[in-house]
């Protein structure tokens, strides 16, 4: 797989933050702030490098770059401009999340139930077919004409 493609599939797969950078912008000659994505960092052994765009919120210009950033530190370059300082803070996200949390309660417990319920359920059917086998099995005597399958169990056919 070529280097492009597989610096396309880490863009695609890292979640993205908007973050403040503080720099001096060489469009408008002053120092600002500014607004980026930044990918989010989950854990120490997270990292990424990849291309951004910061647009200075004076000018509204845009400078293209590439950010390299870690759970630590974060650092942006642009390409015209490489001498130019600028500060950034790594965007760390949480990888603890509630509703994961929910659903993996909700299944352990559903789970639970149906290993509870199996031996009483295989009970329930197996007495079903035994209890139809017979009814069945009377209303073919013609003495027994007045046993009919209640409509519950015909249903359950």
């Amino acid at each position: 797989m070529g280097r492009a493609k597989a610096l396309m599939m880490e863009m695609e797969e890292a979640q993205w933050e908007e973050a403040d950078v503080s720099f001096f912008c060489p469009n408008c000659q002053d120092d600002v702030d500014g607004l980026t994505e930044l990918p989010v960092v989950y854990h120490e052994a997270d990292g990424h490098h990849l291309p951004v765009s910061v647009r200075c919120s004076a000018c509204s210009m845009s400078f293209e770059g590439w950010v390299k950033t870690d759970w630590d530190s974060c650092e942006i370059e642009f390409d015209d401009h490489p001498e130019i300082e600028i500060n950034a803070s790594p965007v760390q996200g949480s990888s603890y999340d509630y509703e994961d949390e929910y659903d993996q309660d909700y299944f352990e417990w559903l789970e639970q139930q149906e290993r509870f319920s199996r031996p009483v359920y295989h009970a329930f059917y197996t007495t079903i077919g035994e209890v139809k086998s017979l009814a069945s099995d009377l209303s073919d005597d013609p003495r027994s004409q007045m046993l009919e399958l209640p409509p519950e169990i015909r249903t359950l056919t």
